[in-house]
């Protein structure tokens, strides 16, 4: 029994220590402080690292160097803007850090010698702290123009989401080509805002602030002069701390709809953008779909792939959609309630919708064999005339007759393709591929296998959803007149006495068989 309990205790003495390791790194914030950058040792105007990875941290900073024996430019790391938090230090002595060198972090839990980071020289820094490994490493960065002192700033007041809780503050990212610029793109109300530079350092923190004779100055510090928004709209806001100049102009200003994403619970694709149905408006700015929508369920419409972004929705409150009911759609611009559209049946609908009037009507199909997914589908591949570019693929569009039929004419060249559903998304989406038994057959999803091309020119592109069938047809060749075949494999040419051939050698009657499939061709030229 006695051994037991050693035993048991020596495995609870073993966790706990497990427990304090864990505890003496973990961290979700990190900042430099010393008299090596620009705040010197006051906590709230520390310099905060961003995350980068699990217990990584970031930063691209400005570190003075040891100037003489007197004066001993040093820095430490702190978990919070404060002096009675965890931090890290470089343990019995001074470590002047070799640059791309990694060295030894110490918490302050298990060494108490407070000893400081040092540089050689003066300049721009990229400081690596792996909390994991307990190290840290500073390389000379590749911008030297000016001395950066901060890697994020964070707009705070009562014009911003978030008001003056420094919880909930409203972020500017650093430029990834200029450091000097930080940006945003957010929703600001009729207000006050000012401009923080540690999200940890609270109101005890130096301010940017606005000039007082020059609204587009930015001065550091001084009275607390703030910015005024006068009316509620999205606002670009980029600071740039070289010349100490601030812009801020509507984000939607001069926006044009160009399409628009279907997303919500009604729809196939739910409330994910990957695979999200598209609307694409005429020059009137109409958009015209047959779709497939389920009961109660709600939608929405985006202008943009981003929550954030642009929107049409449902004004006050949710609306019940009638057959064939202009109802107003409201832009998140004039309305920030996050309504929905619904429908009472599950059914195929005809959907109109008007982008400048901001007008949405749905009348029920006439068509309602199959469920309809998509307004338009896209061809890429290198056998398309822009290749793998997504954003260039060719449109198919929906037949007005039969709305799970997709055609397009395209100019092909030898080479691959596949059909994806969105052409503003990435490589992430759903595609439909080529059947790996049969080339006249789709799948969506599974293994990536493509449709070839074998000779170029103008080809007619048929995609029938219903039946999960590909019609590839190649247009007016060598004076043909009529080619029903799949193109997409290998042909082979034979004489009506059964001789094959290469190609048309001439006027006549021959057999062509490709993709298993065999046709009579007559040529008239």
């Amino acid at each position: 029994m006695i051994m037991v309990q050693k035993i048991t205790r020596s495995l609870m003495c073993c966790v706990l220590f497990a427990m304090s390791v864990v505890a003496s790194f973990a961290a979700d914030k990190l900042m430099i402080v010393g008299d090596a950058v620009w705040g010197g040792w006051t906590p709230a105007n520390s310099v905060v690292m961003l995350p980068d990875g699990e217990n990584v941290f970031k930063a691209t900073v400005y570190l003075k160097k040891v100037d003489g024996e007197t004066v001993k430019e040093g820095f430490k790391l702190l978990t919070a803007a404060n002096w009675d938090c965890l931090q890290y230090h470089a343990g019995d002595s001074d470590v002047e850090l070799e640059e791309g060198v990694a060295a030894q972090l110490y918490d302050n839990q298990e060494n108490g010698n407070d000893k400081k980071f040092q540089v050689k020289e003066s300049a721009n820094y990229d400081v690596v702290c792996d909390l994991n490994t307990k190290t840290i490493t500073a390389t000379k960065s590749a911008y030297q123009e000016h001395p950066v002192n901060h890697n994020a700033l964070w707009m705070v007041g009562d014009a911003t989401s978030g008001g003056w809780d420094f919880g909930s503050l409203t972020p500017l990212t650093q430029d990834l080509e200029n450091p000097m610029v930080f940006k945003a793109t957010t929703y600001l109300k009729v207000g006050e805002m000012k401009i923080g530079q540690n999200n940890d350092g609270g109101f005890g923190q130096t301010f940017y602030l606005r000039d007082a004779t020059d609204d587009t100055k930015v001065v550091f510090g001084g009275e607390d002069n703030k910015w005024t928004i006068t009316e509620a709209a999205t606002y670009d806001v980029m600071v740039n701390l070289s010349d100490m100049t601030i812009d801020i102009k509507k984000h939607y200003a001069d926006f044009v709809v160009d399409h628009l994403f279907l997303i919500g619970d009604a729809i196939w694709s739910g409330w994910g953008f990957a695979n999200s149905t598209v609307l694409l408006p005429d020059e009137d700015g109409i958009c015209k779909a047959t779709l497939y929508l389920e009961a109660d369920k709600g939608f929405k419409l985006m202008a943009e792939s981003d929550f954030n972004g642009y929107q049409l929705r449902a004004g006050n409150e949710d609306v019940v959609l009638k057959n064939g009911t202009p109802v107003q759609m409201y832009s998140s611009e004039e309305n920030r309630n996050d309504t929905k559209f619904k429908v009472s049946e599950s059914a195929n609908y005809d959907i109109v919708c008007d982008v400048n009037h901001k007008t949405i009507t749905l009348t029920k199909s006439a068509y309602q064999d199959a469920h309809v997914k998509h307004a338009e589908l896209w061809m890429i591949g290198d056998a398309t005339p822009n290749g793998w570019q997504i954003d260039k693929g060719v449109l198919l569009t929906q037949d007005a007759e039969n709305p799970m039929v997709y055609t397009a004419t395209a100019d092909l060249k030898e080479g691959e393709f596949k059909f994806i559903v969105n052409k503003y998304m990435g490589f992430d989406q759903t595609a439909y591929v080529k059947d790996a038994a049969d080339d006249s057959k789709v799948v969506y999803g599974g293994d990536d296998n493509k449709w070839n091309i074998t000779e170029a020119g103008t080809y007619d592109v048929k995609l029938d959803l219903a039946n999960m069938t590909i019609t590839v047809a190649k247009k007016g060749a060598t004076g043909i007149s009529s080619v029903n075949a799949d193109v997409t494999s290998p042909a082979e040419y034979y004489t009506l006495d059964g001789k094959r051939v290469n190609g048309f050698s001439g006027k006549g009657i021959y057999i062509k068989r490709q993709a298993g499939k065999s046709v009579k061709v007559v040529v008239t030229k």
